[in-house]
């Protein structure tokens, strides 16, 4: 038991920056890629 408290007392403090910066991350490209094909389409269409 004291190793699971332990484990998460650990690992949630330093993975939970790391979520944070993945989910900004991912978002980004998210936000890239949409706007790419967005580009795209307006270029092909015109």
């Amino acid at each position: 038991m004291n190793k699971i408290l332990f484990f998460g007392k650990a690992v949630v403090p330093t993975f939970y920056p790391f979520a944070r910066l993945c989910e900004t991350i991912w978002a980004k490209t998210n936000l890239l890629f949409i706007l790419n094909r967005l580009t795209a389409s307006k270029l092909y269409s015109a």
